[in-house]
């Protein structure tokens, strides 16, 4: 997750160093914006969806669609890279920042939240309008909402409204639960949830909640 500053300040690529604007692993390509010392690795990304609040209206961050890594040969302006991982085509515009540091894989001790939130799913991985167990999900609560990694959610479908049959009025019908996500990765405003399970198809705009 990204802000709109960390977006404009990022280094981006321009072309590769025989002018070609495919790239893929191994391919070697001028960037600008880039600082560092030979060796540094950088991550590579495109803009992916920006995040609104689906109640306020709230801008949440810019997804980073993470494309591949690169190490640093030459620094310079511009500077000259490898492509040393690609898990998509590479094209000028592409984004970079530092690889961050690794950690050691985390241990998960799931648990429900101490205190009721109640949320969104704003995106589901790939792309796609539904999903279900095994997927991952960003959801519209993070650090401020008082998530951590762990914290075990439901998940309710959004049923909307319903045209009584007999006064022809339109109710609204009670949201129902269809299944469970883990939160195992926490920004400021927005989480990712891996799905534990599900009884019926993961929707858009379906809600989360304190079990």
């Amino acid at each position: 997750m990204l802000d709109d500053d960390t977006l404009s300040e990022a280094g981006y690529v321009t072309v590769g160093v025989d002018d070609e604007i495919i790239l893929g692993k191994y391919s070697r390509f001028y960037a600008r914006g880039i600082k560092g010392k030979p060796g540094d690795l950088f991550n590579i990304f495109r803009p992916g969806n920006k995040f609104k609040h689906p109640e306020t209206g709230e801008s949440l961050g810019l997804e980073a669609v993470y494309l591949g890594e690169a190490r640093l040969l030459v620094a310079g302006d511009p500077a000259k890279l490898e492509i040393t991982r690609a898990r998509e085509e590479i094209t000028p515009t592409d984004r970079m920042l530092p690889t961050p540091e690794e950690s050691p894989l985390p241990r998960y001790h799931p648990k429900a939240p101490g205190f009721k939130v109640h949320g969104h799913i704003l995106s589901v991985l790939g792309g796609v309008s539904e999903t279900g167990s095994t997927n991952i999900v960003a959801i519209s609560l993070g650090k401020r909402d008082g998530l951590e990694q762990g914290h075990v959610l439901n998940i309710q479908r959004h049923a909307g409204s319903h045209k009584d049959p007999v006064t022809k009025e339109t109710y609204p019908l009670p949201d129902e639960t269809s299944g469970q996500l883990l939160v195992f990765r926490v920004f400021e405003r927005v989480s990712y949830g891996f799905i534990l399970q599900a009884s019926r198809p993961i929707k858009l705009m379906d809600t989360v909640r304190t079990p």
